[in-house]
């Protein structure tokens, strides 16, 4: 059994890492184990990882990753989304 703390601050690492990659560089992230070319499903991502470490150690272990509430502007682009784990 692995110490909380232990837990904590690895996934924190790893969350402030993802974070900072995704702010600085413009990152796009992996979905289902292909690159995310749409800005739009990262962005939902790196929502989801923000709000909880668990969500940070299901990302990294390859958790399917679904998206809902699509939200489309006037013209059809997609304009926001939310990302959820398919467990």
């Amino acid at each position: 059994m692995e110490n909380l703390h232990d837990w904590s601050n690895r996934m924190q690492g790893a969350r402030l890492m993802l974070i900072k990659l995704y702010d600085d560089d413009g990152m796009t992230m992996f979905v289902s184990g292909k690159h995310s070319k749409d800005k739009v499903y990262t962005r939902a991502i790196v929502n989801l990882i923000r709000e909880d470490l668990r969500n940070v150690e299901n990302y990294l272990l390859g958790t399917q990753i679904g998206f809902r509430k699509h939200v489309r502007s006037h013209k059809g682009k997609l304009v926001s989304c939310e990302a959820y784990f398919i467990e």
